[in-house]
């Protein structure tokens, strides 16, 4: 079964659950909405760390080869 098909299956499953669904009377914990904002700060900054460690490592490479030429 190709990805394609697997999605329209997934999405043909899933929009009459969504729709049809049955209230829950689910109750959230005060918690979670400060457990969500950490997971997304961890992962604003996870990223933020990431692409600022391939950009100090291309600056460097290209000093290098910079530095190489001069000599």
């Amino acid at each position: 079964m190709n990805t394609k098909r697997k999605l329209e299956l997934l999405t043909y499953i899933s929009i009459p659950l969504i729709l049809f669904s049955e209230q829950a009377y689910a109750y959230i914990d005060p918690g979670v909405g400060s457990y969500i904002f950490q997971a997304m700060m961890a992962g604003v900054l996870s990223s933020l760390f990431f692409f600022r460690s391939i950009k100090d490592s291309t600056t460097n490479f290209f000093k290098k080869i910079k530095k190489n030429k001069k000599a």
